[in-house]
Order: C-alpha cells, then structure tokens, then sequence
C-alpha cells in the first residue's frame, strides 16, 4: 500500500483568510465608518455611506474586513441563495480634523 504525504507547497484557496468578523458604526452624514480591530479602534471614510447603511440593515451575516484590499464585504439578503450576495464596500482612510 502506497502512502500519500501531504504537500507542504502553497496554501489552497480554503485556507485563505475570509477576512475579520466586525461591527461597523456608519455616520451617514458625515461618511466615516468605525469599526474595532484587536484592541484598537479604525476610522475609514465611504463614498456612499447610506448604500452601506441600507446593507447593513440587510445584513444575514456579520460584515468582514478585508485590510488587504481596504473592503468591507457584507453579505445581504437575496431570493433563492440561503448564505446571500456579498456586497463589497471599498473604504478610504479618514482624514483627521485640524
């Protein structure tokens, strides 16, 4: 009987980091988004912040952060698929007030 030794070269795709589960605070006003990582506090800045206001509101899952690409993805309500549609929010950072 022949033994397969596992392949230590390159992740796959199922190991791949799915983001990091968040709670985000939207000042729909304002356009900034806050969130917590680890033990500190970010603040980001949206182009339409009522779009993730709404999806957020839609929510079936717990938005993820994905700081590679600065994306928010929320994952929405949608007819005939029971884990959604994922909603992708590209965020900027802050500026800070002088």
């Amino acid at each position: 009987m022949a033994r397969t030794i596992p392949s230590l070269a390159a992740p796959s795709a199922a190991s791949a980091p799915a983001g990091v589960r968040t709670l985000p605070a939207v000042d729909a006003l304002l356009g900034t988004v806050e969130f917590r990582l680890g033990r500190s506090w970010c603040r980001w800045w949206c182009t339409d912040p009522a779009a993730l206001g709404a999806a957020l509101d839609r929510a079936v899952a717990p938005p993820r952060w994905h700081a590679a690409s600065a994306t928010l993805a929320v994952a929405v309500a949608a007819t005939g698929r029971r884990s959604g549609v994922e909603l992708h929010f590209r965020l900027h950072p802050a500026r800070t007030p002088n």
